[in-house]
């Protein structure tokens, strides 16, 4: 039994997306990182990743460059393009699902066995059309909103969110352990998760922690329509590391 659940809604690490965490709007930013586990930080030389390749993801490896050859430097990493039967990942530590367009050659049954083993998941959503990760992200009572726009940016852009300040807990040993010394994040996506009123489908313990937060005025855009309604989250607090 693997000991470590970093159920890793990483959700965009480095250059992938930002969440908008429960309570916008208060100056103490909410906590937004799912741990259980009876070990946080397990040894780096103890820890592999696998890195799904299938259901055409977005992000190709040369996209991702920096952050394999770099943040994931510690650690062993093995791309696997299969994931119907739970051999890929036996031995592995985390699964890394980052920007799938499908789940083909993917078994959701193996993804469960695996988080039931203790394993860990990191996932990035793709910038459009991420409802192949409804299923995934219904495990653990989560939705995906999007887009999420920048209110009162000193940018003229609005369509994605620019981190021009941030907050990091880099004496947290979870961060210690996934980013190293990374300092600086670029963020040119913003998609958000919400809790939905329902028990997740994994049976587990989730405790909720902030890694790094955006100080950018930002709102959900649920009705897509570009501006900001009465009914709509807003905030300064934004997850960038959820």
């Amino acid at each position: 039994m693997k000991k470590t659940i970093i159920i890793g809604t990483l959700l965009t690490l480095l250059l992938l997306s930002q969440i908008p965490v429960k309570n916008l709007g208060m100056n103490k930013p909410a906590p937004s990182l799912y741990i259980t586990g009876e070990e946080i930080t397990p040894p780096t030389n103890k820890v592999k990743f696998v890195y799904f390749l299938g259901g055409a993801p977005i992000y190709s490896i040369e996209d991702l460059n920096i952050f394999i050859n770099d943040v994931l430097a510690p650690f062993d990493v093995e791309p696997i393009t299969d994931l119907t039967t739970y051999e890929p990942l036996e031995n592995a530590t985390v699964l890394m699902l980052l920007g799938q367009r499908n789940f083909h050659f993917f078994d959701l049954n193996v993804l469960i066995q695996f988080l039931h083993d203790g394993g860990s998941l990191l996932i990035a959503l793709p910038d459009e059309n991420f409802t192949a990760f409804n299923d995934i992200l219904e495990l653990f009572s989560l939705k995906p909103i999007a887009p999420l726009l920048d209110n009162k940016s000193h940018y003229e852009e609005i369509e994605n969110v620019i981190i021009n300040s941030s907050y990091c807990k880099p004496d947290h040993p979870i961060f210690k352990c996934i980013l190293g010394n990374v300092s600086t994040l670029l963020i040119p996506k913003g998609i958000g998760l919400e809790k939905l009123n329902q028990t997740p489908l994994i049976n587990t313990t989730l405790v909720d922690y902030t890694l790094v937060w955006g100080t950018n005025t930002t709102f959900a855009d649920k009705n897509n329509n570009g501006k900001l309604d009465r009914d709509e989250p807003v905030g300064q607090n934004l997850s960038v590391i959820h």
